[in-house]
């Protein structure tokens, strides 16, 4: 997904739809998805808890996602964050999804 096609989901399917009660129930799930994405490291974890500063730096090695969608997604999350009106840095347990408890 480009920036202009991940620019036009979030206009129509993330803010036409999307109140503060739906938003903070799935911005855990999209949390768990970044950081898998990127490898289950320190920038998925960066990722998961910061998405409006998000990047990834070009000295980043092979991931198992492509770089593009996950940007798109943690722009998607970025403004799920936006619409719940939640502060950064989020809070993240990155052991619920490793099968550690």
């Amino acid at each position: 997904m480009t920036k202009k096609q991940c620019d036009a989901y979030i206009k129509y399917h993330v803010e036409e739809w999307w109140d503060k009660e739906k938003a903070l129930r799935i911005i855990p799930s999209i949390q768990a998805e970044i950081y898998v994405m990127c490898g289950m490291g320190y920038l998925g974890s960066f990722g998961a808890t910061q998405p409006t500063d998000f990047y990834i730096d070009t000295r980043c090695g092979r991931l198992p996602y492509n770089k593009t969608d996950i940007k798109s997604i943690a722009r998607i999350l970025a403004r799920l964050v936006e619409i719940a009106k939640l502060e950064e840095p989020l809070e993240f347990n990155s052991y619920n999804y490793v099968g550690v408890k």
